[in-house]
């Protein structure tokens, strides 16, 4: 790392340990984030899918209230409009809100139509409220809009979210 100290740098480390599952390594590294007020919306983008990934609601709130407040002090570049609204979904559905869960998903779906996270949030969310139909169209919809090498990772993720016995409330999937 050419800089360590870099925000960009931290942030993608962050990231890094996130995509990893390192969350042990993950976590002092995002409360650092959060208490440097530096006023990044990405990082806090980044730490509010750490706080998703650990199921803590309660610090993904504050890091997409962090996120939001970065976001309305400069335009805000459309990866970081779609990462936030993808983590609003992810938060309501952890808040066990899927009606505003599933409004978000849609609202990221019409922000970018060929976004294949966003049509496997929905199709995930869609699975554990017991909408099997739909949700294996929409599973189908994101598979096809995916990169060929994570068509068959995208399967197994939704297979998994299909218990034999019904619909899971396991939290939702949690882009990267």
């Amino acid at each position: 790392m050419q800089n360590p100290a870099s925000m960009l740098a931290k942030d993608h480390l962050l990231s890094t340990y996130i995509e990893q599952g390192d969350l042990a390594d993950a976590r002092p590294l995002a409360d650092a984030l959060r208490s440097d007020g530096s006023g990044c919306a990405r990082c806090m983008l980044n730490v509010a899918f750490l706080a998703l990934a650990q199921r803590d609601a309660k610090q993904a709130s504050v890091a997409l209230a962090e996120a939001r407040r970065a976001m309305q002090l400069a335009a805000p570049q459309h990866a970081l409009v779609m990462g936030y609204t993808l983590a609003s979904g992810n938060l309501d559905e952890l808040r066990q809100r899927p009606a505003a869960a599933e409004k978000a998903y849609r609202a990221a779906i019409t922000l970018d139509p060929l976004s294949p996270e966003a049509y496997m949030n929905l199709a995930l969310l869609q699975a554990r409220q017991g909408e099997l139909d739909q949700a294996r169209k929409t599973e189908q919809v994101a598979v096809s809009l995916s990169a060929p090498d994570m068509r068959e990772l995208r399967r197994k993720e939704f297979d998994r979210a299909i218990p034999a016995s019904g619909a899971d409330k396991a939290p939702a999937h949690i882009p990267r």
